[in-house]
């Protein structure tokens, strides 16, 4: 937050700022496919867990978000 002070009113402030969520967020990925004479071998067929953030889980849970955020003080 950037707060900066409002000349000619005592005591008041404006603040900018911004908030980040889920900013490192990552997927975390199962096993890949270990037997070699299966024709899918290497691929991850699936994740380790199903990604959960400030929005719930699943499609839309885990999505990066940035925010302004503004305030005022008097």
């Amino acid at each position: 937050m950037k707060r900066t002070p409002i000349t000619g009113f005592e005591g008041g402030s404006v603040a900018l700022g911004f908030q980040f969520f889920n900013v490192l967020n990552h997927p975390n990925f199962g096993t890949p496919v270990n037997s070699s004479s299966d024709p899918e071998f290497g691929l991850i067929l699936y994740g380790e867990q199903v990604p959960t953030g400030i929005l719930g889980s699943g499609k839309n849970g885990s999505a990066r978000m940035i925010q302004l955020k503004a305030e005022l003080r008097f």
